[in-house]
């Protein structure tokens, strides 16, 4: 089953393709409506009362990753087309590592090797590293649960805390917590302050929280964007995103998400 919060910060970072929260649902999970009103406000204060998506995004800024001490930092640029297809063409001292995700799949692109990639090894390069697809796409998606969590903390912020669950179309006895994600938003600008997944790279029912924490919102073209994204692994910080442009609706074109290696 496809992860709904869609896909690692880097490739080098991803633990497994294994992605499995806390609980499982025994049946088809329903919008618990004050979760339902946490999302749609959510999305307004992103999108405004019209809610005009995007086609497309063209995006460049910093990534930097801390791995045994030492802190790199390289370019990075993405491209997303709809709500699918998303790129990401980070530089590097040996030349530039590219990942595709598209549909169902996924694929890195190294200067000196090039591999796909499991379901799990995408997180934080999909569609949930814009806030307002994810949150159009979970309100566009036909049978996605949404419970409402309550009140809860994060890094000493008071948010509101909903859980995502997926369409009920696992067959029985399989684990539709594959699935689950967290969301955490600032009760006060209705904006996102976490994404959560789960995931262990060895047994998925002894998971670690993976976290993408948004900070530096900012207005483009009357839509909200984070401008940092931050990674972590079970409350570890593993990278990070300093935006530095975003350009809506650019020119983007589909075959910028076809793996050559195809």
């Amino acid at each position: 089953m496809r992860p709904l919060c869609a896909l690692g910060l880097a490739v080098v970072l991803v633990l497994s393709p294994s992605l499995v929260a806390q609980q499982s649902p025994a049946t088809p999970v329903a919008q618990a409506p004050q979760a339902l009103g946490v999302i749609q406000a959510a999305l307004s204060a992103l999108a405004g009362p019209t809610v005009a998506v995007p086609a497309s995004i063209l995006a460049s800024g910093t990534y930097t990753r801390t791995s045994d001490g030492t802190t790199e930092s390289y370019p990075v640029q993405i491209k997303a087309l709809g709500l699918t297809n998303f790129r990401w063409d980070t530089g590097g001292p040996q030349g530039t590592a590219t990942v595709i995700v598209a549909g169902l799949s996924g694929w890195f692109q190294g200067p000196s090797s090039s591999r796909a990639l499991a379901l799990g090894e995408t997180f934080g390069r999909g569609i949930e590293v814009f806030p307002l697809l994810l949150l159009s796409k979970w309100l566009n998606t036909a049978g996605v649960g949404m419970t409402w969590v309550g009140p809860d903390t994060v890094s000493g912020q008071s948010v509101n805390h909903v859980t995502i669950l997926p369409p009920a179309t696992a067959s029985a006895g399989e684990p539709q917590q594959l699935a689950q994600c967290e969301l955490y938003v600032n009760p006060q600008t209705g904006v996102p302050v976490r994404i959560r997944v789960y995931q262990h790279p060895i047994d998925r029912r002894a998971s670690v929280p993976l976290d993408l924490d948004f900070t530096d919102y900012q207005a483009v073209s009357g839509l909200l964007f984070p401008m940092a994204i931050s990674f972590s692994i079970a409350g570890q910080p593993m990278s990070e995103i300093h935006l530095q442009s975003i350009a809506l609706n650019a020119s983007v074109s589909a075959s910028d998400f076809t793996w050559s290696g195809q």
